[in-house]
């Protein structure tokens, strides 16, 4: 699962649908290989580099969001814990880990934005 990191680093949504939506939103553009929409709900002055995901990075990985627990909010800044599996097919091997995630989001013209993603922990099956 090497080099999944990066990818499993982002999501962002609307501002109505608030931190958690954001989660939700990076999930489902991973698992439509959606890369405009992955890097459309990366913040643009966090570590996510924003636009430089593509099609091709994201083929053959999906994600299964496990738990997601909002640990910090504010008006425009909050702390998201994720538990999601991650599986990465290709060349008919597949690959699976489940990992915790810290995602930080702040809102950017309204809307929740993944400002920075950190593993805090992780496994292989």
């Amino acid at each position: 699962m090497a080099g999944c990191s990066g990818i499993l680093g982002g999501g962002g949504g609307g501002g109505s649908s608030g931190p958690k939506g954001a989660i939700k939103d990076y999930a489902d553009a991973v698992n439509d290989n959606d890369a405009d929409a992955y890097n459309d709900l990366a913040h643009p002055d966090g570590s996510m580099s924003a636009g430089s995901v593509t099609d091709a990075q994201l083929e053959g990985l999906s994600v299964s969001i496990n738990s997601m627990e909002v640990v910090e909010e504010s008006s425009d800044r909050a702390v998201v814990r994720v538990e999601a599996e991650s599986t990465l097919s290709g060349d008919g091997e597949e690959m699976s880990s489940t990992s915790t995630t810290r995602f930080e989001l702040r809102k950017h013209e309204g809307e929740w934005k993944i400002y920075s993603s950190e593993t805090v922990s992780g496994g292989g099956n």
